[in-house]
């Protein structure tokens, strides 16, 4: 019997610059290097903050927690990519088959066997990333089987819930894109995001994914996570007459002030939250939950300013001045 012919796999060219990290290297200096930071720190000492309802979020943390969100290009993650499937299904579900490919399959994406036990490996799910391609199709929305079902429970649930039902129908556009300018304090706060949907009346609507236990608690969990002040920051561009935005600060103050007002007592939004396998009704932000995200915006953009003047972007989580009774404080 012949000896078996050993197949070697070609050699890799190697791209990958395989010097030691320098061990002496200053984390914080190196965020302040970082090209993202840099930029948007000079054009906040220009007097001009780029931010956002997630910046704003972080910020309220400690800034140091602000700095890593804008130095970081994390690619979605797969809970993020879920996350946006469930919004699609709950509110655009017209849209699924034109954004989505859904799989008859799971996936295991690690391995190299093609169909077992209904799942199928990476060589099969491949030839689905290049049927999607031929639709004009993103690999990031080839979908598994049981992801795509249990968006579809999520819509089902919300929607066959009559308050949310309702709030829903009034709905009149979907995942907007929103900017507008914020004078505050002499400062400019140029404002960007994503809004699940606008409806008639300049109200607004978020869907929450969130746990269980977190939606036990739905209501506590909305205040500590600060989603008044995202309520809020949404309603602003929502009641904003002119899209063009007032850049003289003394007319853009005014502006604003009496929007806030009126939000405040006038506006309208509403949370939906949902762990997936159950629906809280519509929740309704009351006017205390609204003056209480505008007090909260107003602090935290009181925050960035102070970073900016005493340029202490780099603090990080504040220590608390109590220590509970299985502590020391030697």
């Amino acid at each position: 019997m012949g000896a078996k012919k050993l197949e070697i796999e070609p050699k890799l060219e190697i791209q990958y610059d395989l010097s030691e990290l320098d061990l002496n290297v200053s984390a914080i200096e190196t965020l302040k290097n970082n090209p993202r930071w840099k930029l948007w720190k000079e054009e906040a000492d220009n007097g001009m903050f780029a931010v956002s309802f997630s910046k704003c979020n972080r910020m309220r943390k400690c800034p140091l927690e602000m700095v890593h969100g804008i130095c970081d290009e994390k690619k979605p993650t797969r809970a993020m990519k879920f996350g946006t499937l469930i919004h699609t299904s709950v509110l655009e579900a017209d849209k699924i088959k034109g954004k989505y490919l859904v799989m008859p399959y799971d996936t295991n994406r690690a391995s190299n066997v093609n169909l077992k036990n209904g799942v199928i490996g990476k060589s099969h799910f491949e030839a689905y990333v290049n049927l999607a391609s031929s639709r004009g199709i993103e690999k990031e929305n080839v979908i598994d089987k049981s992801d795509y079902l249990e968006a579809v429970l999520v819509r089902e649930l919300i929607h066959s819930e009559p308050k949310c039902a309702t709030v829903i129908k009034r709905a009149i556009a979907f995942e907007q894109e929103f900017h507008f300018n914020y004078w505050y304090k002499g400062k400019l706060f140029r404002f960007r995001g994503f809004k699940d949907a606008l409806l008639d009346n300049n109200a607004g609507l978020d869907l929450k994914n969130m746990t269980y236990e977190k939606l036990k608690r739905h209501d506590r969990v909305l205040e500590w996570e600060c989603y008044f002040m995202q309520a809020v920051i949404y309603l602003l561009d929502n009641h904003l007459k002119d899209k063009s935005n007032p850049d003289n600060q003394i007319k853009g103050a005014e502006q604003y002030k009496r929007i806030a007002e009126k939000i405040i007592l006038e506006g309208e939004f509403y949370f939906i939250c949902s762990d997936g396998k159950g629906v809280k009704p519509a929740l309704r932000v009351s006017p205390q939950g609204l003056a209480l995200g505008l007090n909260q915006l107003h602090e935290t953009l009181d925050k960035f300013i102070k970073c900016q003047f005493f340029d202490s972007w780099f603090e990080s989580y504040p220590i608390s001045e109590s220590v509970s009774q299985y502590f020391t404080e030697d």
